[in-house]
């Protein structure tokens, strides 16, 4: 039976790649560029075509951006830079896509914190969080949020060593409670802590400290898996681990042991089929890392790839799946010309692809993960909807939305979380409908951001509505 249902998932998946047919845009950014360390933002195909620098970093925008680009609801990047800038601190920048516009919205201080990483997020309120790993009052850096309404930051929250200390590439990410859930590279008990934050109310809770025997050092963005279960890895320990939000038991489920990798810096990826994916920096067969996944339901550890000098080594960051089913990642090393590699990874029959060799023009030696540009939803978002295809009402909202169609016959409606999972579809609407309106109930999904896309006969159109 089981073998059954995995030929059923593998012809699925392969007839949907074949019927989408798209080829995804990523983007992301390097930390060096002919020769310097300030680094740039690019994007490319998955197929390694159309590669193309589209920005590169100067002095007043700091250098060495290790965090990820995230796409807010405004349809704009938004990411940090660690160094330089006019404080000498880092900056916290926004990125036009259909304007290559690159704008300062904050330049970080010691006393706010600074030498942010990681990577950020959007909580329902429509605010951005992310943490700094230095600086605020005690010197163990901070977290914070960044209005893009009204373009204002906020210092919440000053690490104070015994409540964690040090956020080292990690990340927030909100939980089916609605709470944001992270870690810190170092403090607490000394190894480093899982907290959570209400955002209602910006109350910090530590809710549990590694001890050495369930890791130590966190690093990376834990992820909620569909079982509600969080997952992610620690650099000290060399282990995956598992913390129940239920509970607040922590549990270390696999230890890394050299020759299948070690020393992971990046976070893990849910992929569509149920398994987690990640890297290690280090090991393998040839001591540059490896691509492995780990069954969660049965804990079970497998070694996919190993790379080598020619096909990119130490990969620093986390995978990303895209529209087309394959992984997507970058190494900060390796590759024809030494300075790192684009490459892609087939999970159906674990395959991997290096797709573009990052050399001294182009930007080089890549720390972020990447992300995938959707250009019809960024072009619905700098429209306001003008295509007039339907509104949606009220935005936010606590469960039940209205959509009012305009000229255009609306067949189907589907709904989306922020990772491009449909999490509800109203589909083969009678005879379609351009009068009146439709409701559709999402009070049972948990609070965040969500993607709303109508479906007419002649065009798809999208937009973004916050439940809160």
């Amino acid at each position: 039976m089981k073998k059954i249902l995995t030929i059923i998932f593998i012809l699925s998946f392969a007839i949907a790649q074949m019927v989408d047919g798209q080829i995804p845009e990523l983007w992301g950014m390097t930390i060096g560029h002919n020769g310097g360390s300030l680094g740039t933002i690019f994007k490319v195909k998955g197929d390694g075509s159309g590669f193309q620098t589209v920005y590169v970093l100067d002095s007043s925008d700091g250098g060495n951006p290790f965090s990820n680009l995230f796409q807010a609801s405004d349809g704009k990047l938004y990411g940090t830079t660690a160094v330089n800038s006019p404080n000498g601190f880092g900056v916290l920048f926004s990125f036009d896509i259909l304007t290559n516009n690159f704008s300062h919205v904050y330049d970080f201080n010691f006393n706010d914190g600074y030498s942010p990483g990681g990577r950020l997020m959007e909580a329902g309120n429509g605010k951005l969080y992310g943490m700094t790993e230095h600086g605020g009052i005690n010197a163990n850096g901070t977290i914070y949020n960044f209005d893009i309404a009204s373009n204002s930051y906020s210092k919440i929250f000053d690490f104070d060593f015994a409540n964690g200390a040090n956020p080292y590439r990690e990340g927030l990410t909100v939980c089916t409670n609605g709470k944001l859930y992270g870690t810190t590279n170092w403090g607490g008990a000394g190894n480093g802590v899982i907290y959570n934050l209400d955002t209602l109310g910006n109350v910090y809770t530590k809710l549990f400290d590694f001890n050495g025997t369930t890791g130590a050092g966190p690093v990376g963005s834990m992820i909620q898996a569909g079982n509600g279960v969080f997952y992610g890895m620690t650099e000290g320990g060399d282990n995956i681990f598992s913390f129940d939000p239920d509970s607040n038991i922590c549990t270390n489920l696999f230890n890394f042991n050299g020759s299948n990798g070690y020393s992971p810096t990046g976070g893990l990826l849910e992929a569509s089929n149920g398994l987690l994916y990640g890297m290690t920096p280090l090991g393998g067969a040839n001591d540059s890392g490896v691509i492995f996944s780990f069954d969660p339901a049965n804990n079970i550890f497998t070694d996919l790839f190993d790379f080598s000098s020619i096909n990119g080594t130490y990969p620093v960051g986390g995978l990303m799946q895209g529209s087309d089913g394959k992984l997507y990642g970058a190494t900060l090393e390796g590759g024809v010309n030494y300075l790192g590699v684009i490459f892609s990874f087939d999970p159906i029959v674990n395959t991997y692809t290096k797709i573009f060799d990052f050399n001294s023009t182009s930007g080089s030696q890549s720390e972020s993960d990447l992300i995938e540009i959707d250009s019809t939803l960024l072009s619905v978002l700098h429209a306001n909807n003008s295509e007039n295809l339907f509104r949606i009402s009220p935005n936010p909202t606590t469960g039940l939305l209205t959509l009012r169609p305009g000229e255009t016959k609306i067949e189907s409606v589907a709904v989306y979380n922020m990772l491009g999972e449909e999490v509800m579809n109203v589909a083969n609407i009678a005879h379609g409908f351009n009068r009146g309106a439709l409701s559709i109930d999402i009070s049972q999904l948990p609070a965040g951001i969500y993607i709303v896309q109508a479906n007419s006969k002649e065009k798809v159109v999208r937009g973004k509505v916050v439940k809160e």
